[in-house]
């Protein structure tokens, strides 16, 4: 073979090797690339079962991964997806799913009657509970203990199960004369709002009562219970 031949057959060579090599990238690039056009669909707040056979026909695959409490979405269904809604993704990536089916999360009622009034809020918040509203009952040795825990306007027991963020009211007594009204020698008085108004109906009820007995000359006013009709 002589040198002219030698050389086109190594130019040859060399140019079916870069058509190789060009086809073996473009198929590469091919397989990597092929499904990246799906588009994650926004699952959040859709039933669990239909989010899966929406993957299913996407060809992703599903896997649970968490259960969580979420008030605004019903029972049963995706809370939060990964990737999220709009990523791009392949064909026979795994989609992550949160689905909202725990019950909503309940809190026990501390034991607060006899308790500091600053140790009462203390302990609401860590059940997670909030104050509601604070009414007092004079007492000229007492400040700041709490007589009474109520819920919706009655007693309630400790150990009672509340959905959590639900506001307990208390009743505790106060020596400061300041707080207590002139005009009321019984020396009750609850906390008023910003208009200066009673802030719990049963509590103006009762003064009125009390009131009305002051008028008839009656003197044991403090047989009858505190904040009952």
């Amino acid at each position: 073979m002589n040198l002219k031949n030698w050389m086109g057959n190594v130019t040859l060579a060399g140019l079916v090797g870069a058509i190789v090599v060009f086809i073996a990238y473009m198929a590469l690039g091919w397989f990597t690339n092929h499904g990246e056009n799906i588009s994650m669909p926004n699952l959040k707040g859709v039933k669990t079962e239909q989010a899966i056979v929406t993957l299913e026909n996407l060809e992703l695959r599903t896997m649970i991964i968490d259960s969580v409490y979420h008030g605004d979405l019903t029972k049963n269904t995706i809370a939060k997806q990964d990737p999220v809604a709009g990523t791009n993704v392949k064909e026979g990536r795994i989609v992550y799913l949160t689905i909202n089916s725990l019950e909503e999360p309940k809190a026990s009622v501390p034991q607060l009657v006899d308790k500091s009034f600053t140790l009462g809020r203390a302990l609401l918040k860590s059940r997670g509970l909030s104050l509601g509203q604070v009414m007092y009952v004079y007492d000229s040795i007492g400040h700041n203990l709490i007589l009474e825990q109520r819920f919706e306007g009655s007693s309630i027991e400790t150990g009672t199960k509340l959905s959590k963020g639900s506001s307990i009211d208390l009743v505790i007594t106060t020596n400061r004369e300041s707080l207590v009204k002139k005009h009321d020698s019984n020396g009750l008085v609850m906390q008023k709002d910003s208009l200066g108004n009673l802030m719990d109906t049963e509590f103006k009820k009762r003064m009125e009562r009390l009131r009305k007995m002051k008028k008839l000359g009656l003197e044991k006013t403090d047989a009858l219970p505190l904040i009952e009709d």
